[in-house]
């Protein structure tokens, strides 16, 4: 007999003697302790042998009592008398959360004395089948397993468990919906899939509950590296503002399988609009020097003095030197915009938002470029493109100021002097 068969029967008529069995299994012990358990249990095995064959016949006649479902109405209302449905769609990759593109079992509905069936059919036997699987497939497996004289009797008893779908029916205990079709409409009664809502749960508690599984080594783990002084990358990860909801009240067997499993209370996530953090500094969807830089009272100012710079003798050097050191005083006020934007972090600018963002400027401004700027054999075009560009840039803002022309002279040695000082903007 398969183990597992063994295991439920076992469990169902000789619960005291299996729990003790199963306990001592789970001591570490020789080969020959392990040999001696299991001869001590062999009495109890001969017992499960001689009871199947008298429950196969009493379950398979309580089977027709259970319906597999996709969805069940009860968990619509607990009055609704509508028979079994199972949701019959294809899997797709069209991005929905639906049937056919979870991979989740069937729930059960019916009457809930004979649940136990519904467990002993969804066994999985040594050849990673379940009972269920192996009796519609009709194995030779199940067929030894089964030894039993009216085995065909015994395996369409079980299938009856599958129940045909329910044409054009409802109830009125439900709620419905006029959904639009072209120029008619459909009249919709709506069904929770409760094994979606409940694989959803089950996902939650062994990976995102503060004491799930998942959690607790993962913080041993960083309890360890803390301890131990090492790095570690490994990270907490919880859900919050999660809901609790019942279904069934005091009797959430009545309603379905799953939801007597658990005890009727799966979990609604938080469906408020999240909350975004506002930016102080918005990214240029097109040009940085048109759209980023605010000629404020500091920049005015400078601008002030070079014009007053550019009015005297040039041929001074120390009237040559304080001009230069305006321009890369600028330089550097403009780098401080640029360093607000690189603290938004990287990838902003794959966004289709940024599409019209030249390159050299995505380079100049997102942190993934970080390497480009900072690798002399790749950042030489990127450097001359904005050290152009703000030559551009003062040249137009000198103009809107003071209605005066730079000369190409003025441009190229505004270019030569922040050529010496490019380093400030990687």
């Amino acid at each position: 007999m398969d183990k597992e068969i063994t295991g439920f029967l076992a469990q169902k008529f000789y619960k005291k003697e299996f729990e003790k069995y199963k306990k001592d299994l789970a001591k570490d012990g020789s080969k020959q302790q392990v040999a001696i358990i299991e001869n001590g249990f062999s009495g109890i095995k001969q017992k499960v042998i001689e009871e199947l064959n008298p429950w196969l016949k009493n379950a398979s006649a309580r089977a027709v009592q259970l319906s597999l479902t996709s969805h069940p109405p009860k968990f619509s209302h607990p009055d609704a008398k509508i028979d079994a449905v199972i949701a019959k769609c294809h899997k797709k990759n069209d991005g929905l959360l639906r049937s056919a593109n979870v991979e989740v079992g069937l729930d059960v509905m019916g009457n809930a004395a004979s649940f136990d069936v519904d467990k002993f059919l969804r066994l999985k036997l040594h050849n990673n089948l379940s009972v269920l699987e192996n009796l519609k497939q009709n194995t030779d497996y199940i067929q030894q397993q089964f030894k039993i004289d009216n085995f065909a009797e015994i395996r369409e008893n079980f299938l009856k468990i599958y129940k045909p779908n329910p044409t054009a029916q409802s109830s009125g205990k439900l709620k419905q919906i006029y959904f639009p079709v072209n120029d008619d409409y459909h009249l919709l009664s709506l069904l929770t899939p409760s094994p979606i809502v409940y694989k959803l749960k089950q996902r939650i508690n062994e990976n995102l509950q503060p004491f799930s599984a998942k959690n607790k080594q993962t913080k041993e783990e960083i309890e360890r590296a803390v301890k131990d002084k090492e790095e570690f990358t490994t990270k907490l990860e919880n859900i919050w503002g999660l809901t609790a909801i019942g279904y069934g009240g005091t009797k959430p067997q009545n309603i379905s399988v799953f939801n007597n499993q658990n005890a009727g209370v799966s979990y609604l996530l938080p469906s408020m609009p999240p909350i975004l953090k506002k930016r102080k500094t918005q990214p240029p969807k097109e040009n940085f020097f048109k759209t980023n830089i605010y000629l404020g009272d500091w920049l005015k100012r400078d601008f002030n003095a070079l014009k007053k710079m550019f009015s005297e003798n040039n041929n001074i050097k120390k009237v040559r030197d304080k001009r230069d050191e305006v321009i890369i005083n600028i330089a550097y006020q403009i780098k401080r915009e640029i360093d607000k934007i690189r603290e938004i972090g990287g990838d902003w600018s794959n966004s289709i938002i940024y599409r019209k963002l030249p390159k050299w400027q995505k380079i100049l401004l997102d942190n993934q470029y970080q390497n480009i700027r900072d690798d002399k054999e790749q950042n030489t075009n990127f450097l001359n493109k904005t050290r152009l560009e703000f030559a551009k840039w003062f040249s137009k803002v000198y103009n809107e100021l003071f209605d005066v022309n730079l000369g190409d002279i003025e441009i190229t040695h505004i270019e030569d002097v922040l050529k010496d000082e490019m380093e400030v903007f990687k």
